[in-house]
């Protein structure tokens, strides 16, 4: 296979070029779609024309999205210019070579009527709400095999809240201060790591009912 940066061939068609290590073959996606690039694991959350789309499997930074509260969008937001800046630069050149840049619509957000912006072009971005669909397919997956578990409350049979909710020696994830979630005696420990309440029943006490019914 021939490499597209230093055009020399590779008899034994390997992912990375053995003469200059750019990637040659994009990452194989195992069963479960995990795969391991940059010192990170990630989701593949979608594939198209031999692209995919991956998310951190766990919390690696935390960072306010602006210096400031005020208002702001995607386009001129601390968190891009982090993300597109000081965070890509942490790579490999090997490993840059292979983020490629895309252009996002930041559609505007239709609960609360704010403007999601002008478009723009990136290599690492936050998910839109569209994008956000994606990640529940794994979540889903994860439902489905035990791993993921929660609560929901429900209004006339429509779900209006949903709180991750678990033994705490089931999360298979650690925080970002690299301190290790794993509880030191199992079925002993609860953690509550996430709330979700329909935008119309938020301050009415939903989530508080689901905490009260955890603990």
């Amino acid at each position: 296979m021939l490499c597209p940066k230093c055009k020399k061939d590779d008899p034994q068609n390997r992912e990375m070029c053995p003469d200059c290590g750019y990637p040659v073959k994009p990452i194989p996606v195992p069963p479960g779609g995990k795969i391991q690039f940059g010192g990170y694991d990630w989701f593949a959350l979608d594939k198209q024309d031999g692209k995919t789309l991956i998310i951190t499997e766990k919390v690696i930074d935390k960072r306010p999205y602006h210096h400031e509260e005020t208002e702001i969008t995607w386009e001129t937001s601390d968190m891009r210019k982090y993300l597109n800046g000081e965070f890509y630069d942490s790579f490999s050149e090997a490993d840059r070579a292979r983020i490629i840049e895309v252009t996002n619509e930041n559609p505007d957000n239709p609960w609360y009527g704010t403007s999601g912006g002008n478009q723009t072009t990136d290599r690492i971005f936050l998910l839109s709400i569209d994008g956000g669909q994606l990640s529940r397919k794994i979540a889903e997956q994860q439902i489905e095999a035990g791993i993921l578990c929660g609560y929901l409350a429900f209004v006339d049979g429509v779900a209006i809240g949903w709180c991750n909710a678990n033994d705490r020696a089931n999360f298979p994830v650690e925080p970002c201060t690299d301190t290790h979630f794993y509880a030191p005696a199992e079925k002993r420990e609860k953690a509550v790591v996430c709330f979700e309440i329909a935008p119309e029943f938020r301050g009415k006490g939903v989530a508080t009912a689901l905490l009260y019914m955890i603990i």
